[in-house]
């Protein structure tokens, strides 16, 4: 299985720019649409034809890497790449992690964290 998740996008030209200046391919251009790779099997797609939603920085794509070492990469990343971070990595105690927030185009929020506690994704658990 695969997943992709569409968004509506009004800058698809920037959208573009800020996902390859992050390192993550496009591997479908489809005019209207742009498909990213975000993981194996895992990607996002941004479309010109449907509406953005309002306030757009109720969307946040997450990134969840596997390390705290691995949230530092990202936010070197995200600052060698010319983007903006909401600031330093740091420790949310409410959900057990370590993240961080950059602005996107059309106002969404690009999230990158890592879980302090085991979580592989294949197990259903509650807090």
């Amino acid at each position: 299985m695969r997943t992709i998740t569409f968004l509506p996008t009004r800058v698809q030209e920037q959208v573009h720019d800020f996902w390859t200046r992050l390192g993550v391919p496009c591997v479908l251009d489809q005019g209207v649409c742009r498909i990213y790779r975000l993981a194996h099997r895992s990607y996002v797609g941004f479309c010109t034809h449907l509406e953005v939603p309002s306030p757009s920085d109720a969307v946040i794509v997450c990134l969840v890497v596997g390390t705290v070492a691995e949230v530092d990469v990202w936010h070197a990343r995200t600052h060698h790449a010319g983007l903006m971070p909401d600031g330093a990595p740091r420790e949310n105690a409410s959900f057990r992690l370590c993240h961080f927030f950059v602005p996107m185009p059309d106002g969404y929020r690009l999230e990158v964290q890592a879980f302090l506690h085991p979580f592989d994704g294949d197990e259903v658990t509650t807090s």
